[in-house]
């Protein structure tokens, strides 16, 4: 059946031929699922891939009913990236895209983890409810669950980690589902950090699929010292007592909610911005984000497109301090998309034309060389392969897409002016930000 398919269908064989050379990582989710050489189908035909609210309703209805949803899961996770993989590869999507595609993935995979385990619990605990009376009686407590890092710009590459900070909209007890029935109640706080704990299990186990994603925790207010869940009203005491540190404010720059209703969103992220803009910013904090890019940067390898010398993170660092700075007087630049965020920042002439279409290109061009590393499914997945024959296998993959046609040397070349360029950019407006008496020992 497959030989007839592509001897009636060229585009397909060729297609397959393109994975099998190029990209390690989708050919792998195929030969793993034959089934889904429909989705190689669906992908050369689809004008544009299923929405969010789309790829919702679709896990929902795999999901219905399921005891375990994990098989579920993973088999619409490796579906879904074999199509955004195969249009990526075929150019028919843009970077930008491609990562808000994997972005929504990801996203409603945890919503369903998170429904599945809620229901689980409260089965258990009884609902949350919240302390403080309200007009119609009581009211159900409810969880927040904001995306930072990658997930939260909706920029996540094809093995991104998942950042998530949790949060609560009020202390309370749980109430039980059945009436007049024995029951010990417990503190939201209880359960919401079981929930938590629940959630990251779900996600981050290794089952015979392998694990969903991994998940990351550690940007939340006191790291791994402190509870997995916190009130709003935790996270804003946090940083008015002056204990938050400026690097936790940078995490919340891309802060973004992914679970709760609208209001309890609403009220977190207002929280959100009270932090943002309820500090006087000093000089010393951009020392500060400087010391702390300088610290990721220790241990990179000399090709490492993130954390090394002019990779990503300068051009990330950059935006973040540029928003934590001037968030007062230009509310409208505090965007969590990084690529956004340069837009809104060149038109708040916070950046000139010239340094703002640079780190958009460069930008641009690093997540996209990230983008055909991780498809390639190579061990170092920030690093530019150090083999010829996987330069080559790079260059041809990114030439495929018709996004950068440079053979092997010319990519490696391009790479190097590129994180140049960025590098330049960095200490050139840290310089400016930075305590004078600094600018020169540090640069």
């Amino acid at each position: 059946m497959l030989w007839e398919l592509f001897s009636s269908h060229p585009p397909t064989m060729q297609l397959c031929l393109r994975l099998c050379a190029g990209s390690p990582y989708l050919n792998s989710i195929l030969t793993s699922n034959p089934g889904m050489i429909d989705e190689l189908l669906d992908s050369l035909m689809l004008d544009q891939l299923p929405s969010h609210d789309e790829m919702a309703e679709e896990l929902d209805t795999l999901c219905r009913g399921a005891v375990e949803v994990e098989p579920m899961l993973h088999s619409f996770k490796n579906s879904m990236h074999l199509s955004v993989g195969v249009r990526d590869i075929l150019g028919k999507s843009t970077i930008g895209e491609t990562h808000s595609t994997l972005s929504d993935i990801a996203e409603v995979c945890l919503e369903q983890v998170i429904h599945h385990e809620f229901h689980r619990l409260v089965q258990k605990l009884g609902v949350p409810m919240l302390q403080m009376p309200v007009p119609s009686g009581t009211e159900p407590a409810e969880l927040v669950v904001l995306a930072v890092g990658k997930l939260g710009g909706r920029e996540p590459n094809y093995h991104s980690d998942i950042d998530l900070i949790f949060l609560f909209d009020g202390d309370g007890e749980t109430k039980s589902l059945v009436p007049n029935r024995r029951f010990e109640p417990t503190t939201n706080r209880h359960f919401f950090n079981q929930l938590c704990q629940r959630v990251i299990h779900s996600v981050t186990r290794s089952g015979a699929s392998g694990r969903l994603y991994d998940l990351d925790t550690r940007l939340r207010p006191l790291g791994r010292s402190g509870q997995l869940a916190i009130s709003v009203d935790d996270l804003r005491e946090y940083f008015a007592s002056g204990q938050g540190q400026i690097w936790e404010r940078q995490a919340l720059c891309k802060a973004r909610p992914i679970w709760g209703n609208q209001t309890a969103r609403t009220n977190a992220m207002q929280c959100v911005r009270e932090v943002l803009t309820s500090f006087t910013w000093q000089p010393q904090y951009a020392q500060d984000i400087w010391q702390h890019r300088m610290q990721l940067q220790e241990g990179a390898a000399a090709d490492n497109l993130k954390r090394g010398v002019g990779g990503t993170m300068d051009v990330e660092f950059v935006v973040q301090m540029l928003q934590l700075a001037q968030v007062g007087t230009h509310p409208e630049i505090m965007v969590p998309n990084t690529l956004e965020a340069i837009q809104r920042l060149h038109q708040a002439e916070l950046l000139d034309s010239k340094t703002a279409n640079s780190f958009d290109q460069n930008y641009r061009f690093l997540r996209s060389i990230e983008s055909g590393i991780r498809l390639m499914n190579l061990s170092a997945r920030h690093e530019l392969p150090k083999t010829h024959a996987e330069l080559e296998q790079l260059s041809f993959l990114l030439k495929s897409r018709s996004r950068i046609a440079l053979e092997a040397d010319e990519l490696a070349r391009r790479c190097d002016q590129v994180r140049n360029e960025c590098r330049k950019i960095f200490e050139t407006t840290f310089g400016r930000w930075m305590p004078q008496e600094e600018v020169a020992e540090e640069l």
